[in-house]
């Protein structure tokens, strides 16, 4: 007996010694990840902001840009929603209870499913001469994506999340010179799901098999599909301005909304980043976040924010002159307003995933579904109102009222305050 108290004591202490070894690696990786996985998605909205989009505008000219813009919108919403839902998922549950590829495989499917019925009837309304077959592809491939970036967050492996990024971004550029060939806009898309997706299918270890041999798919399909709500919110809200202003002003304010809140938007998109290193550590750690850690948190957030602002604010009537030189006096006077709306929504999204590691997962769809409502209460007398000064107007406070609710509901949640 005295052995076996011997033994385990120093198997404790092993096992202190570890943890211990591994938070100090964190702490010494963490900055480097963040910096991986910011190279890969800033690689790839480069590529796509700076050469894709654009030599689609000079391709189908800004009305039919709008069209296209508006489609990808109203896609966005249900690939990104469900794809970053699973993905998510396979971070948040791995803890808690026993999942596999079989669980998520199904998921897929059934998602992808759901999705492409969404999506179909839409993108035939807006483009009755395109092929179906290759809108579903396109469709199912672009979820796919979305979902498979979990295999690099599971195991922190930014250098291959950054490559998995680098060829997406590669496969968009191929496609986006292969558009001035005579290949249509929808083929060039799935070039680029394709580069990343045979990466990943190649090294990763998700879509190994058991393929669809599920090991707890009820619980998984509970959570998933509670994210997915609070994502479908999320996504509508920021892709809600592609979607309302053909129908509220015309196809061409949409461009105008667009090219002027891009820098912004490019920027929110480093939340993904930024909230996928955030995520894969705080669910790593036993350790749970403190009041006084989220606060900082939230002013480094603030902080960053601010300095992403004032950048979008210098630079957007640069990038508009440059790339855009068609539309820039119609959309110059939107720059503030746009991007302080943008730069909110990004720094509330963050706050949003850390509070996920320390609230119950419900939470983000009540919060969601607050902005969400908020905002498209505002939309409408707003942009009657004030047009796209006024649509602007309605984004910036509806992602300020999600932020201040997050900001609350983090420090009540770390404080002990409410049960989880």
């Amino acid at each position: 007996m005295r052995m076996r108290k011997v033994l385990k004591t120093a198997e404790t202490l092993e096992s202190q010694e570890m943890t211990a070894g591994k938070t100090e690696i964190s702490k010494c990786r963490i900055v480097c990840d963040f910096l991986w996985s910011l190279m890969g998605v800033a690689l790839m909205h480069a590529v796509l902001q700076f050469w894709f989009y654009p030599q689609m505008n000079r391709i189908y000219g800004p009305e039919w840009m709008g069209k296209i813009l508006f489609l990808i919108s109203w896609i966005s919403i249900f690939v990104m929603a469900f794809g970053i839902a699973l993905d998510n998922t396979r971070l948040v549950t791995r803890f808690r209870f026993q999942t596999g590829n079989g669980d998520f495989n199904l998921l897929l499917l059934l998602f992808s499913a759901i999705a492409v019925l969404c999506c179909l009837p839409v993108g035939l309304y807006v483009f009755p001469e395109s092929d179906p077959v290759v809108f579903v592809l396109w469709v199912i491939l672009t979820l796919v994506r979305f979902y498979s970036a979990v295999e690099f967050r599971l195991t922190i492996n930014t250098p291959g999340y950054f490559v998995y990024h680098a060829l997406l971004a590669l496969g968009y550029a191929v496609g986006a010179w292969l558009m001035f060939c005579g290949l249509d806009w929808m083929w060039a898309f799935c070039l680029g799901e394709a580069f990343a997706l045979g990466y990943v299918t190649v090294v990763g270890k998700i879509y190994r098999p058991p393929f669809w041999r599920p090991q707890n798919l009820k619980k998984t399909f509970q959570t998933a599909s509670t994210l997915a709500g609070a994502g479908l919110l999320n996504q509508g809200g920021q892709n809600l301005d592609r979607i309302l202003l053909p129908v509220l002003v015309g196809a061409l304010a949409n461009a105008q909304f667009y090219v002027v809140s891009l820098l912004g938007k490019i920027l929110s998109m480093f939340a993904v980043p930024l909230n996928s290193v955030l995520i894969s550590y705080l669910c790593q750690s036993e350790k749970k976040m403190t009041r006084t850690n989220f606060i900082l948190l939230g002013s480094a957030v603030v902080l960053m924010g601010s300095v992403f602002f004032v950048g979008c604010w210098v630079c957007t009537p640069l990038f508009l002159r440059v790339f855009y030189a068609d539309l820039y006096e119609s959309a110059q006077p939107l720059i503030f307003i746009a991007t302080l709306g943008q730069v909110v929504g990004f720094s509330s999204m963050v706050l949003l995933t850390a509070v996920l590691t320390v609230a119950d997962e419900k939470w983000q769809l009540r919060i969601q579904g607050v902005y969400a409502l908020l905002f498209l209460l505002l939309v409408w007398p707003l942009t009657e109102k004030w047009g796209l000064w006024g649509f602007g107007m309605a984004i910036l406070l509806a992602n300020s009222v999600r932020f201040l609710i997050t900001f609350g509901l983090g420090i009540a949640k770390t404080g002990g305050s409410f049960s989880r």
